[in-house]
Parts: structure tokens; C-alpha cells; sequence
């Protein structure tokens, strides 16, 4: 339960180091793509939550399609780069919700083998 409300809680407060998001509540992938410029935005930080988070839907409701996997040994700068790198190459997308671009960026970068 501790990792469900720190990964809110990252996703939330990135939300709000983001700035002002006049599409709702959700922070969109114009709002991260922003963050991709600035080593100390967050974007590493939303990444990582979104990872932990859907390995704790995965898990908890036996939904392994809702899982991200990587490679071993991949850090949290390599997925922020790869998720960055998804929204420059994907501008028709970046008004979608940020969560679901990160995830589709780490399922196209490191798709489940298992």
C-alpha cells in the first residue's frame, strides 16, 4: 500500500511542478514533453512512478498486461531519455494522457518477453 501512495503521490506532485494544465487533472504529454528540456523537472521521477505503479496493478490484480518491463540494468535517466524521445518523436500524440504515452514508450522500448 506504501508504494500505491508514494507512486500517487510522485505522479500528483509532478503533476504540479509541471505547471498549469487547462485539460484536467491529468498531466498531459505536453506537460512532460516541457520537462524533457530540464535535468531537474521530474520527468524521471513521473517516469519511475508510472513504472512502479503498473508493476503494482500488475501484481495485486494479476493483470500482467498492465505491466512495463525493461532490460537489466536500465536506470531511471535511461527510461526518462526513452520516454523523451517517444513524445519528440510523436508530437501528433503529446495532447494524450502523459501516463499512458510513458507506458506505450517502455512497452515500444522493452517489450515483456515473459
Amino acid at each position: 500500500m506504501k508504494t500505491s501512495f508514494a507512486a500517487v503521490y510522485l505522479i500528483i506532485g509532478a503533476g504540479v511542478a509541471f505547471g498549469d494544465n487547462t485539460d484536467g487533472f491529468y498531466m498531459m504529454g505536453n506537460d512532460l514533453y516541457e520537462g524533457c528540456t530540464d535535468s531537474h523537472s521530474g520527468v524521471a521521477e513521473y517516469v519511475m512512478a508510472v513504472f512502479d505503479y503498473s508493476s503494482h496493478v500488475a501484481w495485486t490484480h494479476k493483470a500482467m498486461d498492465a505491466r512495463l518491463c525493461s532490460a537489466d540494468g536500465v536506470k531511471s535517466s535511461q527510461l526518462r531519455d526513452v520516454v523523451c524521445m517517444y513524445l519528440q518523436n510523436n508530437p501528433t500524440t503529446r495532447h494524450e494522457e502523459a501516463a499512458s504515452l510513458v507506458s506505450q514508450a517502455i512497452r515500444e522500448a522493452y517489450p515483456c518477453t515473459n
